[in-house]
Order: structure tokens, then C-alpha cells, then sequence
């Protein structure tokens, strides 16, 4: 989740634009060095800690949002061909599939009756 990048940045300590190395921590910065001086400005960790709890309380509020979504894309190419039963009777159509589940068949069912 971390990762260096290289590039042209102003160095307030040289007083001249250098090569500085950007460190990140997901898709935020972590720290920026001057390769040419060293001098190196960091974030402070609280800081970073108060960006991804955010971002991870967003997330998972929004999860059953970005669920919802993706089961309404996958789904709905597929609702042509579903058969008619299992939009009018979704009721015995569920109790059909939980006795084939159980291995209960037609004539168990009748006798019970």
C-alpha cells in the first residue's frame, strides 16, 4: 500500500527546483524528500490516522450502497431469462428449492399432506 514516486519539485532549503522522492501511504502523502539536500517534511501520524478513519467510516457506510448497485448490474441482463414462475411465485419457488436442498421429494411431500 505504499509506494515512492520521483519528481521535479521547488526545495525551500536549497532555494532551487530538485529531484524529490514523494512517499505514500495509499492515496495520501505519507512524506516528501529533497534528494539533493536530504531534508525531508513528514505528516504528522494523528493526522494520517484522522484521514483513514474517515475514509474507512465512508467506506463502510457506504458499502451496502456499492453492493446494491453491483447486484443491479450483474442482475438485471439476467431477468429475461429467468423463468416467469420465479417472478410470480417466489414464495413456493423458495420452498421447491430448500426441499430439493434437503433431498425431500415429491412423494415425501405428498405423504405428509
Amino acid at each position: 500500500m505504499t509506494k515512492k514516486t520521483k519528481t521535479i519539485l521547488y526545495c525551500i532549503e536549497c532555494g532551487k527546483e530538485t529531484t524529490h522522492t514523494i512517499n505514500y501511504i495509499g492515496d495520501h502523502i505519507r512524506s516528501v524528500q529533497c534528494e539533493e539536500c536530504k531534508s525531508k517534511i513528514e505528516l504528522d501520524r494523528r493526522e494520517l490516522m484522522t484521514v483513514f478513519t474517515e475514509d474507512f467510516i465512508d467506506r463502510v457506510l457506504t458499502k451496502p450502497k456499492r453492493v446494491t448497485i453491483e447486484l443491479v448490474k450483474v442482475i438485471t441482463p439476467l431477468i429475461p431469462f429467468l423463468p416467469k414462475r420465479l417472478m410470480k411465485e417466489p414464495k413456493k419457488v423458495l420452498k421447491d428449492i430448500f426441499r430439493a436442498v434437503k433431498g425431500e421429494d415429491e412423494k415425501e411431500r405428498i405423504e405428509k399432506k
